[in-house]
């Protein structure tokens, strides 16, 4: 069973690391090479920190503890969520070319 749920959780993390990466280049259609740079390195730095508190949630709480870390970052986290999240069925405003400024 670990084997198996090992390989889903490292498919849900591609999975996931894609879409958000698209959602940001979808938003960051001025600056797109930014987007893809910025969504990429947030991806890099949770992978970095999210392990890392989790071992010290281990090391305090014992086996619980990556559990309440985990939560604890999902409720920080919620508030960002809610702040670019758009009600269903409504597009993502499109730029058109009249109203590109000049220059480019």
């Amino acid at each position: 069973a670990v084997l198996v749920l090992v390989g889903l959780l490292g498919a849900l993390g591609f999975v996931v690391g894609s879409t958000l990466t698209a959602r940001a280049l979808t938003l960051a259609r001025e600056a797109p090479a930014l987007g893809g740079a910025v969504a990429t390195a947030s991806l890099n730095a949770g992978a970095t920190v999210g392990p890392l508190l989790g071992g010290a949630g281990l090391a305090v709480a014992g086996p619980t503890g990556p559990v309440w870390t985990a939560a604890a970052l999902a409720l920080v986290a919620s508030p960002m969520l809610a702040s670019v999240a758009r009600p269903a069925g409504v597009p993502d405003p499109v730029i058109t070319s009249d109203e590109r400024p000049s220059g480019r």
